[in-house]
């Protein structure tokens, strides 16, 4: 533990951070020096004026300590099988995983390990589960999209994701909005399966409209001819 004294007062900067002060230093801009006094504050409780007044360097000091405490991971095994996850599970999980664990670190627990009081395991439970779930997105590249072009730079829309989940829940609920729940409740593989079956038979059908089209086009072009 690392202490250090303000105003004839010892504060000490903890050995382990929980996943809430985690999050909180997460979301600040560590490399702004004016920000290392509100860091500091947040998590020893020393009082935020007499740190900003304190010298520079005792500030990079402290920063050097803290930034080496969040960047700790710990391998832990507490944690959902990942293979127990059910749909709604993984729509939720995907969601904020886009939109930052650093806004949802706590939601994510709440279903990867809700009893983990660690940063250091939160983080490394986070992200086994985000090398997962690329390897569940490779696994069904074509249900995802990613053999097919796409724009590199994106919309820039935090919530499309969340727009398109919904949408696939509902059309698998057919529309009802009582069959949501029982849709999110469903295995996440046995769910996948289906919606790469149904597109495929989309793509298939598509082409097959397509082909019939193109038939139609030269018959017609060839009468025209003669």
């Amino acid at each position: 533990m690392v202490r250090f004294e303000v105003k004839g007062k010892w504060y000490a900067i903890p050995k382990e951070l929980t996943p809430q002060q985690w999050a909180g230093l997460a979301q600040l801009d560590l490399g702004e020096p004016l920000v290392w006094p509100k860091a500091l504050s947040l998590i020893t409780g020393a009082p935020l004026p007499a740190l900003v007044a304190s010298d520079p360097k005792s500030l990079e000091l402290g920063m050097g300590f803290l930034l080496a405490i969040m960047s700790e991971r710990k391998r832990t095994t507490t944690h959902l099988p990942f293979a127990q996850i059910t749909f709604g599970q993984w729509v939720d999980l995907d969601i904020w995983l886009v939109w930052g664990i650093e806004n949802h670190l706590e939601d994510i627990l709440g279903i990867l390990a809700p009893d983990c009081k660690k940063a250091s395991e939160a983080l490394w439970i986070v992200e086994k589960y985000a090398r997962w779930r690329l390897s569940i997105y490779k696994q069904y590249s074509a249900l995802f999209g990613l053999d097919e072009p796409h724009d590199e730079e994106g919309t820039g829309d935090k919530m499309a994701v969340a727009r398109g989940w919904y949408a696939v829940m509902v059309k698998l609920a057919q529309g009802d909005i009582l069959k949501l729940d029982p849709v999110a409740e469903q295995p996440l593989k046995k769910t996948l399966n289906l919606l790469a079956y149904q597109k495929q038979i989309e793509l298939e059908e598509r082409a097959q409209a397509l082909q019939m089209k193109r038939k139609y086009d030269l018959q017609r072009n060839s009468r025209s001819l003669r």
